[in-house]
């Protein structure tokens, strides 16, 4: 049985290394996935399987065929699209963080930038981790280089 879970109007199945095979041949039977986009998918899974909170799940949108596949993290009670990006601080800090304003992870949705406002306003973002001052990017979650 799949896991099915409804984000902002939209459908969409978690996946994982024990499911995608049979998701993708049950759910998405007609459907298109490039090999780029499957070795993107398979290390998007790997990610998320690795580190605690996250979650890959795919969808399709309208009836162009095509998989869209998305990180999501837990924040608080609430499953947010995520970006992962490359950030520093001015005092050396680098890292990998998880960014959920960015606007591509709403690019289906007609009402992405209320959302994007909504989701700025409602989320407390993490600090650099060494000196406590604001990242350069947004971040739910981080990771040091290392």
């Amino acid at each position: 049985m799949s896991n099915v879970f409804d984000n902002y109007g939209e459908k969409f199945i978690s996946v994982n290394r024990q499911n995608i095979e049979s998701v993708l041949k049950t759910d998405f039977k007609d459907y298109v996935l490039g090999e780029t986009v499957g070795e993107i998918l398979k290390e998007m899974i790997s990610f998320a399987e690795d580190n605690h909170g996250f979650l890959c799940a795919v969808t399709s949108v309208g009836i162009s065929k095509h998989i869209i596949y998305m990180l999501f993290y837990t924040y608080h009670d609430m499953r947010l699209r995520v970006g992962l990006e490359y950030s520093k601080c001015q005092c050396g800090w680098n890292g990998t963080v998880a960014n959920p304003l960015v606007p591509y992870l709403y690019e289906t949705l007609d009402n992405r930038f209320t959302i994007l406002n909504e989701l700025k306003n409602k989320i407390s973002f993490l600090n650099c981790p060494i000196c406590n001052q604001p990242l350069n990017r947004p971040a739910i979650w981080l990771q040091t280089d290392k």
